[in-house]
């Protein structure tokens, strides 16, 4: 018997959650993290029932795929997945970006992922984040291929929740073990320098951003904004009313107030014009 699972965004992570419910022909979680199977993709088989599987090492298709855990920072492959509108988690805190963001919305994308953040989702509340996440998971009726790397085994049936939590934790201890006797230095150290680099080039994505939608407007703004004032003499009278309060403190005082006020501030940049023409 499967279950569903919600996965939400992480720590600074992007979107609002995917709900996953795997069937009998679409149960593969795949994981292209870099080799071997990423515990996020181990935590969404487990605890869904579905199986977890290497994506550089088996080609899955499509329709028996459940989701695809990822770990791009915002390349080309972070959009393959959401393209083929194959739910897709990012371990990574990344966000819609490369040639392919057009793809990832919030309904097939969630990012910045840990296991911590996959839950399993009671049949009482299934409707509600349901209705938070607007889970549009592809469905098909095409044949489904034999399990490969099967490290979950399939449960025919129903099982009670005792059974299956007991199943859970033996899962887990087991691939723990097997994670560990798996995960060479190598893999760890490029996983590691694959978070760095993501985190670096995120911040570089951030800034770049915020120069272009709020710091380059609001200059080209305030250079209009004095050129329309010196260009009108209004500047000169400016000067005459306003430079005499700005030898004293009082001046000082009063000129504060003055580019305090609610109506001239959002049009003033707070007192940046005045004080280039004083």
């Amino acid at each position: 018997m499967y279950k569903t699972v919600f996965v939400k965004p992480g720590n600074k992570g992007w979107g609002v959650g995917l709900t996953l419910t795997p069937t009998e022909k679409m149960n593969k979680v795949v994981s292209v993290t870099g080799g071997g199977i990423h515990p996020v993709a181990q935590q969404i088989a487990d605890l869904t029932g579905g199986i977890a599987c290497d994506g550089f090492k088996n080609q899955i298709p499509e329709d028996e795929t459940l989701c695809a855990v990822i770990d791009c920072g915002g390349t080309a492959r972070i959009g393959v997945y959401p393209m083929k509108r194959i739910p897709t988690v990012d371990i990574l805190p990344s966000s819609p970006s490369g040639p392919l963001s057009k793809h990832i919305t919030e309904d097939i994308f969630v990012s910045g992922v840990r296991p911590e953040d996959v839950a399993l989702v009671e049949h009482s509340d299934l409707e509600e984040r349901q209705m938070a996440a607007i889970d549009h998971a592809h469905k098909s009726d095409a044949a489904s291929a034999a399990a490969t790397e099967k490290i979950v085994t399939k449960q025919e049936g129903r099982e009670s929740d005792e059974e299956f939590k007991e199943r859970y934790s033996k899962l887990k201890e087991n691939h723990a073990e097997q994670q560990a006797k798996k995960d060479s230095f190598l893999v760890r150290f490029s996983r590691g320098i694959g978070g760095v680099m993501s985190t670096f080039y995120q911040s570089g994505r951030d800034a770049v951003d915020m120069l272009l939608k709020n710091i380059i407007p609001f200059m080209a703004f305030i250079s209009m904004i004095v050129g329309i004032i010196n260009y009108t003499g209004i500047g000169d009278w400016l000067a005459k009313v306003l430079s005499p309060l700005a030898g004293s403190l009082p001046g000082m005082i009063v000129l504060s107030l003055v580019c305090s006020i609610p109506i001239l501030s959002p049009i003033l940049g707070p007192g940046a014009v005045i004080s280039q023409v004083i």
